[in-house]
């Protein structure tokens, strides 16, 4: 009993997680999107709720998972979903990895708290495909450069 909820628990920690979308890589856009609040003043509310020292980030967070073994105490298709996600490179074959995937998380037994990330898994998985293609497309430039100074 135990164990179960304890992997439920972590299951759900290790979802919320990844759905996290990746940060703005140009925080001054912000100040052209009327919002509410900024994202910095919302990430300090968030440090003061936690009593942390910070705002945690992104990878703060998934760096957290491993220390605190809540990806080793989530369901295996999962920890199948965080190695795509966060270790490997596959810009070819991302997506549909990613699918055949979170078609085993909804197979599984517990399902009842994995469907409401699916869209935000997928957002994230489409960002990463994007930063992946524009390293496969930076170094492919790099290469061609190294190449055509041969000839300059």
């Amino acid at each position: 009993m135990f164990f179960s909820l304890f992997g439920r628990n972590a299951s759900q920690v290790v979802l919320a997680t990844l759905a996290i979308p990746f940060p703005v890589s140009h925080p001054e856009f912000e100040r052209f999107v009327e919002t509410d609040k900024g994202m910095l003043e919302k990430s300090q509310k968030l440090a003061t709720l936690l009593f942390l020292p910070q705002p945690p980030t992104r990878a703060s967070m998934i760096r957290d998972l491993t220390r605190y073994g809540a990806l080793n105490n989530s369901i295996q298709p999962l920890q199948e979903l965080y190695e795509v996600l966060e270790t490997e490179f596959n810009p070819l074959g991302l997506c549909e990895t990613v699918n055949v995937r979170l078609k085993k998380l909804l197979e599984s037994e517990e399902v009842d708290y994995l469907e409401q990330y699916i869209p935000a898994l997928q957002d994230v998985a489409i960002v990463r495909l994007i930063k992946q293609i524009c390293q496969v497309r930076n170094s492919s430039v790099v290469c061609l450069l190294v190449i055509f100074e041969k000839y300059l």
